[in-house]
């Protein structure tokens, strides 16, 4: 579910850009197109889980790749996992040196809204 949010996030949030780059027809072309295989992509992956009676996407590539699959699907999610995290916490110390500013005014040394000193706060 977390992973699903954060995709639809991102989408959400990079969809305009995308159109308007491509264009409004050549814009809606792709966005259908990849719906159609994002669907097809999602039903054959609940048909592989349904086939071999998973639980999870790792249990999926487990049965059908073997244990490196398996290995292989877990490690790209933990990347994937990690560079979220890692965005997040971009976005929450620019955030957070905004909201200090708002509160306490501009810092009276530079240390004090470098993000080395606001990720660990």
């Amino acid at each position: 579910v977390n992973l699903f949010m954060t995709s639809i996030g991102a989408g959400v949030l990079t969809l305009p850009y995308a159109v308007s780059g491509s264009g409004l027809v050549l814009g809606i072309f792709w966005l259908l197109l990849f719906s159609v295989l994002s669907v097809y992509t999602l039903e054959m992956l609940t048909a592989c889980s349904l086939a071999a009676g998973a639980k999870s996407y790792g249990d999926v590539m487990d049965n059908f790749l073997g244990s490196r699959g398996r290995r292989l699907a877990n490690f790209t999610l933990m990347i994937y996992a990690f560079g979220g995290a890692v965005s997040f916490m971009m976005i929450l110390s620019t955030e957070f040196k905004t909201v200090i500013h708002a509160w306490a005014g501009k810092p009276k040394h530079k240390w004090e809204e470098q993000r080395d000193f606001l990720l660990p706060v």
